[in-house]
């Protein structure tokens, strides 16, 4: 990529960076730079989920409709029953 690419694409995940502060560094600065911001934007599974569960212990819940397609995956999350939805 050119400086000038480096510079948009880093501009496009850190609109506040100014373009004239980033042109200070070498291409090489500026493509580790882009590599960080891209990583640290990426999705990170959570190896021991259970770790958060206590947050959501004391969450109230609300009956949900019967076709509520997320009543399977909020089961397995932790709420109380199938038939259970999250209030927040």
């Amino acid at each position: 990529m050119t400086k000038r690419e480096l510079i948009d694409a880093i501009n496009g995940i850190n609109n506040t960076a100014r373009p004239d502060f980033l042109a200070d560094f070498n291409d090489d600065e500026l493509s580790d730079y882009l590599e960080h911001l891209r990583q640290a934007g990426a999705p990170r599974p959570s190896v021991q989920p259970e770790r958060y569960q206590r947050y959501f212990e004391n969450c109230p819940v609300a009956d949900a409709p019967a076709d509520d397609h997320m009543a399977p995956q909020l089961a397995t999350a932790g709420a109380a029953t199938a038939s259970r939805r999250w209030l927040f």
